[in-house]
């Protein structure tokens, strides 16, 4: 991507297709991505994960974080993606 080229949208209308093409087709990869989400949820880190090496989870406030930790550390009370990973997998399948 050539971030030399400034555009400011609403003047210089705004490309969807490029956006698609450039972010949704599976041709952004590298070693780090940094994650900023909102709350504690990581489901849509099960589609990045083959393409960065390794994956930083940053988040708002400690309550999250703790949540994380608990699912990391596979504790008790820790909330379970089980069904996002099914899902996930699910559909790698039918592609």
């Amino acid at each position: 991507m050539d971030c030399s080229a400034h555009k400011i949208y609403h003047l210089h209308s705004f490309d969807s297709r490029r956006l698609l093409e450039d972010y949704f087709s599976g041709h952004v990869k590298g070693d780090i991505l940094f994650d900023l989400s909102i709350g504690s949820m990581i489901h849509h880190l099960y589609s990045a994960y083959k393409f960065f090496e390794h994956i930083i989870v940053l988040k708002l406030n400690d309550r999250c974080i703790m949540e994380l930790k608990r699912w990391v550390d596979t504790r008790t009370g820790a909330f379970q993606w089980g069904h996002v990973l099914q899902i996930h997998a699910e559909i790698e399948e039918k592609r």
